[in-house]
């Protein structure tokens, strides 16, 4: 799973006054849901001097149901299919032990802040429940055994921090592409059609570096497309010059990468975002976000998800 935080908890484009509001102006809600069906594909590919490193491919089908008091919604997430493809067989290490770990999230229940994002997960308890029977069946394995008593440690640490009732598990999710695009947060806000919007506050958090958070020019534009009868919804964004940390970027550059044997000269992040919403439910039919970072033309992550509602019949 990619680690990846699309936009900062507080990031929004910046709303409309009553004053301006006028025929072209639309307001996106959400209503109660009984389910719709999903499937994602995921694919990201790191290459380094023009060759490709790694491949990882992941394709899920889910189900989205909701439950909508006023603008309070109560959200059920529930995977049905995951399949992925890592392209260094690291799936099959260890017992399988990073699918069960990423299955420990196919339900969950979380609730919505009026703007569509995610504001809490709410089956903690369910999901410590099941994070406590795989580690007493992990711990029964021969190659979690032979691991050393210090990486078990950790690993074990982690899970028993993470599925605790009092950590803050949506900022985990944040940090996934494909939780915090399904969830990007466009509803209840009023936007005219054809403006083009800057989304404020907006952090990504690199690919290549863990302890690196990008800021990020961004703008979002709506339009309505009358022969389909939908809305469609398009996010650019690239590296904020001014405010990006480069002196942070070329230590970490040479810490992590020696190897490339190349001054940290030029970067880039790009990313653009589409989504298409349903005009009479407002939901989403069908997103795709793209995603380029590179260091000087030696190193690359192309990162492209695609969710698409699945119709019956």
């Amino acid at each position: 799973m990619s680690r990846f935080s699309f936009f900062s908890d507080d990031s929004e484009p910046i709303k409309n006054t009553t004053d301006s509001i006028t025929a072209n102006t639309v307001v996106f809600s959400l209503r109660d849901l009984t389910k719709k069906k999903y499937q994602s594909r995921h694919n990201t590919e790191m290459s380094i001097n023009g060759s490709l490193i790694t491949d990882f491919f992941h394709e899920q089908e889910f189900d989205l149901e909701l439950n909508a008091i006023g603008k309070i919604y109560h959200i059920l997430l529930s995977v049905n299919k995951s399949n992925y493809e890592d392209g260094l067989g690291l799936k099959e290490k260890l017992g399988g032990i990073l699918k069960k770990v990423t299955d420990l999230k196919n339900v969950l229940e979380f609730d919505l802040n009026p703007s569509g994002k995610i504001k809490d997960v709410t089956n903690k308890a369910f999901l410590k429940e099941k994070w406590e029977t795989l580690k007493a069946s992990l711990l029964l394995e021969a190659e979690i055994q032979a691991l050393p008593a210090d990486i078990l440690r950790k690993m074990i640490a982690k899970g028993d921090e993470e599925y605790m009732q009092s950590y803050p598990l949506h900022k985990e999710l944040e940090k996934s592409l494909f939780h915090s695009s399904l969830f990007r947060g466009f509803y209840n806000q009023p936007l005219v059609l054809g403006d083009r919007y800057p989304v404020a506050n907006v952090l990504i958090m690199s690919t290549f570096f863990e302890e690196l958070s990008i800021p990020m020019r961004v703008h979002l534009e709506v339009a309505y497309d009358e022969q389909y009868d939908e809305y469609i919804l398009k996010y650019e964004g690239n590296v904020d010059k001014l405010n990006f940390d480069t002196e942070k970027a070329k230590s970490l550059y040479n810490k992590q990468y020696p190897f490339l044997q190349e001054k940290f000269e030029r970067y880039t992040f790009d990313f653009q975002a589409l989504y298409v919403l349903n005009k009479e439910d407002n939901w989403l039919k069908f997103a795709r976000i793209t995603v380029n970072e590179k260091i000087n033309q030696s190193i690359e992550n192309a990162i492209n998800l695609e969710i698409e509602e699945v119709y019956n019949g």
